[in-house]
């Protein structure tokens, strides 16, 4: 365990202000968090981050740069001995609240509330909807329940979770919904122009997201298919990455079904930005999602967006697009043509909706209900 030593003694000195603990999976980059620590109403407490395990470090710096205390746990442990660690690291800094990222760290203070006596408030925010559930993982499901049943309360990042959450038994006077928040002035997008996209003009297609099962890619490939077949001149940007070999596998498949000069599978990318400012359509086609934070960027850069509506994507999207409520290729192609075809209408709509997500998903807001 590694605490930043230069700072962890002014939490326990400034007993007159509340102390908040977030413990996250890793110290590596957390835009969530590190946004949220940003805040107004983040200054008026004091906090204190635990990770689980070691990982980039860019949350480490962050902490370092902000005065906030941070212990790394370190990720060779088990459950039962990061439980120990954690319980050690609550007993140095006194938190008033507890606020546990995530599914492993959510188990954890399941574990963690079972102790009487505690002056702590334990909360666990969910930020995955029903993937155990896709995946038919029981144990995880009932380890969901655990949490559920376990914890004094529960923050579901969308409605979608929220509904979840009750489905698998969840008083709901417990669930407080707060929908992420992501800092606008972080992105480097470019104010985008009006432009018309002729009938010859190639269209140009971003989709973002970890190459796994949960963002459908195989669905990608058909709607891919279906808009060759329209003859449409297209090209599909995907950005992310997954397990090793995962991207080998998809440039494979998609050169075996034809799609090669389609279908570019770029990987990560750091200038993510730039590729929201120099593309027409943003695709989404995700199994399922909680509360997609690329959603969020896709409506911070201007973009017309083409989406499922699957788990928290409706959330994120209500009032701004009514999303595609099939995982049907014939309707994602019908709604990429239409787009098309109208191509400054959905632009100028697109642009409207800058400003509105914004204010809606600003960090100040999720803040307020997570310190005050």
């Amino acid at each position: 365990m590694t605490f930043d030593l230069n700072v962890a003694p002014r939490v326990l000195q400034e007993r007159k202000r509340k102390v908040i603990m977030q413990v996250v999976p890793s110290d590596s980059k957390n835009d969530l968090i590190m946004d949220l620590l940003r805040t107004t109403a983040a200054q008026k407490v004091e906090h204190v981050v635990i990770a689980l395990n070691s990982g980039s470090g860019d949350l480490s710096k962050f902490c370092s740069t902000t005065n906030i205390p941070i212990a790394v746990l370190g990720g060779d442990k088990s459950i039962l001995l990061q439980t120990f660690s954690l319980f050690s690291s609550i007993r140095r800094f006194k938190p008033d609240v507890i606020y546990f990222q995530s599914y492993i760290p959510s188990f954890l203070g399941g574990i963690l509330s079972l102790i009487p006596f505690r002056s702590y408030k334990t909360i666990a925010v969910r930020h995955h909807n029903r993937n155990h559930h896709f995946l038919k993982n029981k144990r995880a499901i009932l380890i969901d329940r655990f949490i559920s049943l376990i914890v004094d309360g529960i923050v579901a990042v969308s409605k979608s979770v929220s509904e979840t959450l009750i489905m698998e038994g969840c008083n709901k006077k417990k669930i407080v919904i707060i929908e992420n928040g992501l800092n606008y002035n972080r992105f480097e997008f470019v104010p985008r122009k009006l432009r018309s996209i002729s009938m010859t003009d190639r269209l140009e297609i971003l989709a973002v997201g970890r190459l796994d099962w949960q963002k459908n890619y195989p669905l990608l490939l058909e709607i891919a298919k279906g808009l060759e077949a329209s003859g449409i001149d297209f090209a599909i940007s995907v950005l992310g990455d997954g397990n090793v070999g995962e991207r080998d596998k998809w440039i494979n498949r998609t050169e075996s079904v034809g799609l090669g000069n389609r279908i570019v599978w770029h990987g990560w990318v750091r200038n993510v930005s730039w590729y929201f400012d120099n593309s027409d359509i943003f695709l989404h086609t995700a199994a399922d999602e909680a509360c997609p934070l690329v959603h969020i960027e896709a409506l911070f850069s201007g973009i017309p967006i083409v989406s499922t509506t699957n788990g928290g994507c409706k959330d994120v999207l209500k009032s701004f697009y009514p999303g595609i409520a099939s995982d049907d290729p014939k309707d994602f192609v019908s709604a990429i043509v239409q787009m098309k075809d109208h191509y400054i209408d959905f632009q100028k709509t697109a642009i409207s909706h800058v400003l509105l997500a914004k204010e809606r998903f600003n960090p100040e807001i999720s803040a307020k209900l997570y310190f005050e």
